[in-house]
């Protein structure tokens, strides 16, 4: 079959070419829908204090996120030494922040950094890291 517009041996004539176009574009729209409405908002926390008193690390945990947290277990490790973990179950609502206690065996010096593994139950199982230094009164 020979194309009345074709000039060249083996050119596509411009409605395959359009047609070609129209399903790349429909398939990129598509993409594009799917991969924006299956992403999750994610868990923010935020330790916004933290100060070491009597054997005992208080924190104060913001949630900063979009939606609420439950959290399982916290486990807190400074660079000094001093660990403790905490498996209360806290739920945070958005916004909000709760303070909690950790009992902590070894040394805590002041302005020591510490990292705080957290354990989410909701929105997703997952483990956080928080940063922060600790304060000593």
């Amino acid at each position: 079959m020979q194309w009345r517009t074709a000039k060249r041996k083996g050119a596509l004539p411009p409605k395959i070419i359009l047609l070609i176009a129209i399903l790349v574009i429909a398939i990129i729209v598509i993409l594009s829908y799917y991969i924006l409405t299956s992403v999750k908002p994610s868990s923010i926390l935020w330790i916004s204090e933290a100060y070491y008193l009597s054997g005992k690390i208080f924190l104060n945990i913001r949630n900063i996120g979009p939606g609420d947290v439950t959290i399982s277990h916290i486990t807190v490790t400074c660079q000094s030494g001093g660990m403790g973990s905490s498996a209360e179950t806290i739920s945070i609502p958005r916004g909000s922040v709760w303070s909690i206690e950790i009992h902590v065996s070894g040394t805590i010096r002041d302005k020591d950094l510490c990292t705080a593994q957290v354990t989410l139950l909701s929105p997703s199982s997952s483990n956080l890291n928080l940063s922060f230094y600790v304060i000593t009164p």
